[in-house]
């Protein structure tokens, strides 16, 4: 069909031997962007819960490396932090899943028509290009793990920097100026009388000046 993308033209039994485990929900998926003519936005849950784990069991490892780079760069320059950029990570790849798979499927076509594969070799070379791989989901939940416990420990360093020291308690301040050298006005009270101040009488006080 003119004007549809190129992807399209795939074919279903190419589709699914690429796509391997739940190849019937994408092989409904792909139908119903050929009868539209286009890619149709889709969603799966699997890649809005888990999405770096989900695109390491699909085998979408550039994608993975640029979900990776991007949820550990950009939380730094926006406000809405980690937590919003990994939810519209979450969204984007639940939206897309399906068509990049697609996509993945029509690019190992290409590649099995210049090297002349048909039938059997063809299906395992699909395969082989596609399908799902359980231990890169594995490596990808362990690697996901570790960058959330970092950027816990970070959050909890940040927020132990911050917390200011509490203010002294006035009885440990220092002293007033006028007091400081020994002129305090309560001493007289606590010393004997033999040591205790005295002014001079007011005559003497005033003959002097």
């Amino acid at each position: 069909m003119a004007g549809w993308p190129k992807e399209l033209d795939l074919a279903e039994g190419d589709l699914v031997a690429y796509v391997g485990p739940n190849a019937d929900t994408y092989l409904d998926y792909f139908r119903k962007c050929r009868v539209a003519g286009k890619f149709k936005m889709g969603f799966v849950w699997g890649a809005f819960a888990t999405t770096p784990v989900w695109l390491a069991y699909r085998k979408l490892w550039l994608w993975m490396l640029v979900i990776f780079i991007v949820g550990i760069g950009v939380p730094k320059l926006l406000p809405t932090g980690a937590s919003g950029v990994a939810t519209g990570i979450g969204v984007a790849m639940a939206m897309l899943g399906q068509s990049l798979v697609v996509k993945g499927a029509w690019k190992a076509a290409q590649e099995a028509d210049e090297e002349g594969l048909q039938g059997e070799g063809r299906r395992a070379f699909l395969r082989r290009k596609g399908g799902t791989s359980p231990v890169a989901a594995i490596i990808a939940s362990v690697l996901t793990a570790l960058v959330v416990v970092v950027a816990i420990i970070g959050r909890l360093e940040d927020a132990s920097s911050s917390i200011t020291a509490p203010a002294s308690h006035p009885a440990s301040q220092k002293a007033p100026a006028a007091t400081q050298g020994g002129d305090d006005p309560f001493d007289n009270i606590y010393k004997p009388q033999s040591e205790k101040k005295s002014a001079p009488p007011d005559w003497l006080r005033h003959s002097v000046e």
